[in-house]
């Protein structure tokens, strides 16, 4: 007679049913087998989600694009860019902004203010090195004229006086007398 189990088995013949010995049993999962199942389907609803609205997001770039560029013709993206921009008007808004990226948000106004004194200001500054490249040029033509005659005047002066004997570097008192740089 043939031994039934709980374990099915597939018959090794037509007729004949296989033993227990011939089939590995049946496993049932582990615990662990379905948490990691469970954490693998709960990554793959996270990026799905990610995913959505990643691409939700795009697509609504895109379109706010195209009507912006008048493609197409959507009230609901004129509203929203509105909306936004007054939201961006808001006095609050833009504190609240500024305390956040510790920036401060000028009106176009100011800015172009700004950037046009900047702009003056460099203009000032190259006309200012200009006129003080073309005095020191001056200066050092005069000092080139004048210097080297008076450096003349004063050593034939020195010579009359006969204090030419004398370096400038030295000290000239010695024990109480007047001591050249020869007697020394």
């Amino acid at each position: 007679s043939v031994v039934h189990s709980r374990r099915r088995t597939k018959p090794a013949d037509n007729n004949s049913c296989a033993t227990d010995e011939e089939s590995p049993p049946l496993s049932r999962p582990r615990p662990s087998e379905k948490s990691d199942s469970h954490k693998r389907h709960i990554i793959l609803l996270f990026q799905d989600v990610a995913i959505g609205i990643l691409f939700g997001m795009f697509g609504m770039c895109v379109l706010l694009l195209l009507d912006y560029c008048a493609v197409i013709n959507l009230e609901t993206a004129r509203t929203f860019r509105k909306t936004a921009r007054m939201m961006l008007n808001n006095a609050e808004v833009i504190e609240s902004l500024e305390e956040e990226t510790g920036r401060k948000f000028l009106p176009v106004n100011d800015f172009n203010a700004m950037k046009d004194e900047i702009e003056y200001s460099k203009l000032i500054v190259t006309q200012q090195q200009k006129l003080l490249m073309a005095r020191s040029h001056k200066e050092r033509a005069l000092k080139e004229k004048t210097i080297p005659p008076i450096k003349r005047e004063r050593d034939a002066l020195m010579k009359l006086a006969g204090l030419h004997e004398f370096c400038d570097d030295c000290p000239w008192l010695k024990v109480g007398k007047m001591a050249t740089c020869r007697q020394r």
